[in-house]
């Protein structure tokens, strides 16, 4: 027989208490936020673990008694804070690595692209001196004799981007020949071709001398 206290009604002073779905969001995006700190998503789920939190909060502490849940509100909102904070000092940390290696890579770049300018530079020199001083019209006309195929290939790709384009990285410039001594050092014979975002391109003067000068694309 089912005793009498199984049936009872609960007592009349008895209060429901209730967690608002703000304090369980909050908690749940406070730890999500952790677990998607270094893709940068975190941030986000941060931020709602946040804005949630002090909403439970507020309503918790305004119902005086009914809701319940400000634990799991303020753990989420205390994770929510943290991971704002570390995201912040990833991203500065990132930051300061970031730029130094984007200058030397820039330098690197630019090293090896004075190199292909004198490499071309002297192939198309051999040339000329074969050829009564006058400089080829177009680059194949170096390959093979005065520049094996590989290495003309190599100097005429692009050190600016992966992409493989058709385009060559260098052009010959049209100049008077011969160049009297003079003006060597300032007519231009070889010129690198680089998109509008590099800020420097490679020259070859007709003393042999490369330097790098202002991107005339940008």
């Amino acid at each position: 027989m089912p005793s009498l206290q199984q049936n009872s009604p609960p007592p009349a002073n008895s209060v429901y208490r209730a967690t608002p779905r703000a304090a369980v969001i909050s908690l749940v995006c406070g730890i999500l936020s952790f677990f998607t700190l270094f893709i940068f998503v975190g941030a986000i789920f941060a931020l709602i673990a946040i804005i949630a939190g002090h909403v439970a909060i507020n309503r918790i502490r305004h119902s005086s008694g009914p809701l319940e849940g400000e634990g799991l509100a303020m753990s989420g909102v205390v994770m929510g804070y943290l991971t704002l904070i570390a995201t912040s000092l990833l991203m500065m940390t990132l930051v300061f690595i970031y730029q130094p290696a984007t200058q030397k890579l820039t330098q690197y770049r630019q090293q090896q692209s004075q190199q292909h300018a004198s490499r071309l530079y002297f192939a198309a020199e051999a040339y000329a001196q074969d050829h009564r001083g006058v400089y080829p019209k177009q680059w194949t006309d170096l390959e093979g004799h005065y520049i094996n195929t590989f290495d003309l290939q190599d100097c005429l790709r692009s050190v600016h981007s992966f992409k493989k384009t058709s385009q060559p990285a260098f052009k010959l410039v049209s100049h008077q020949r011969p160049v009297l001594p003079a003006v060597s050092s300032q007519v231009v014979v070889i010129q690198e071709i680089a998109p509008a975002h590099i800020n420097s391109i490679a020259v070859v003067y007709a003393d042999g001398t490369t330097e790098l000068i202002a991107n005339p694309n940008r």
